[in-house]
């Protein structure tokens, strides 16, 4: 399970996420997702393993992702 979730930007249109892995050695697959609504419908941007990090690109400068 993900913890320590850490989003850093980059760009205007990009994201740098990073979080600790809870589960030491297990590759354990993930969705990353996002909205542009805090209650709104979150949609699947990918699906990772093993990982601890992810930028997120094609963002909207101005807009807030959840």
């Amino acid at each position: 399970m993900p913890t320590n979730l850490l989003a850093t930007a980059i760009s205007t249109s990009q994201i740098s996420l990073t979080w600790d892995e809870t589960l030491s050695g297990e590759v354990t697959q993930m969705s990353i997702e996002r909205s542009t609504a805090s209650n709104g419908v979150y949609s699947v941007v990918t699906q990772i393993a093993g990982a601890t990090s992810y930028v997120d690109t094609n963002l909207t400068a101005g807009t807030t992702y959840y």
